[in-house]
């Protein structure tokens, strides 16, 4: 299909460019940011896309959830990252269970106590 064929492989290829330039760029940070955003309005709310960023040798869901370190525990790049795994992973089985192999949920869990 044409988002698997087009779409996927240019976030995969912006994703890598900008985590090599992260620590040298500022440009690189703010790229990744946008991205990392514009993954999450990608997938909202639709199973078929979330599906896709589930598929192929190394995912981009996966990709996102080899995030430095940081993106998991700074409030601000949390801020940026947790709403996009939200919308990867809302209502979606297979995603879910690619997420509990790859982070905690309690992760998740907190991120959206600390927002009531």
């Amino acid at each position: 299909s044409y988002l698997q064929d087009i779409i996927c492989p240019i976030f995969h290829y912006i994703l890598s460019y900008s985590l090599d330039h992260l620590e040298h760029s500022d440009d690189a940070k703010e790229l990744l940011h946008e991205t990392i955003l514009l993954i999450g309005y990608f997938t909202l709310l639709d199973n078929k896309l979330q599906t896709i960023m589930v598929q192929g040798e190394l995912t981009l869901t996966q990709k996102l959830f080899s995030l430095p370190f940081n993106y998991f525990f700074d409030s601000k790049l949390k801020a940026i990252f947790m709403p996009t795994a939200i919308c990867l992973s809302f209502e979606n089985e297979r995603v879910m269970e690619i997420l509990n192999k790859e982070i905690n949920l309690n992760i998740f869990v907190k991120f959206l106590m600390c927002r009531r």
